[in-house]
């Protein structure tokens, strides 16, 4: 598909049942953020602070998020499983 990245996850929403999965965070996960088309966030936290990195979401409007889900791996590390209030 050319043109709009976030257009385009829109159409293939739109036109699929299936899901869409998505790494990282950055530019591309703040536009999909602020265009309503997160259905899920996964926070993968371990137990260690680097001191230093990118911000998550870094320039995006609040946005109310509920927990759904904590997994826990093991020596302290969690995946937190979040769904946009509604």
């Amino acid at each position: 598909m050319a043109g709009d990245a976030v257009e385009a996850v829109a159409q293939l929403k739109e036109a699929s049942d299936g899901t869409l999965v998505k790494y990282g965070n950055g530019p591309f996960s703040r536009a999909l953020v602020e265009a309503g088309l997160l259905d899920e966030l996964h926070l993968s936290i371990s137990p260690f602070v680097a001191g230093s990195g990118e911000s998550l979401l870094s320039g995006i409007r609040t946005t109310a998020m509920d927990l759904t889900k904590v997994t826990e791996l093991g020596n302290g590390a969690v995946v937190l499983t979040y769904m946009p209030s509604r």
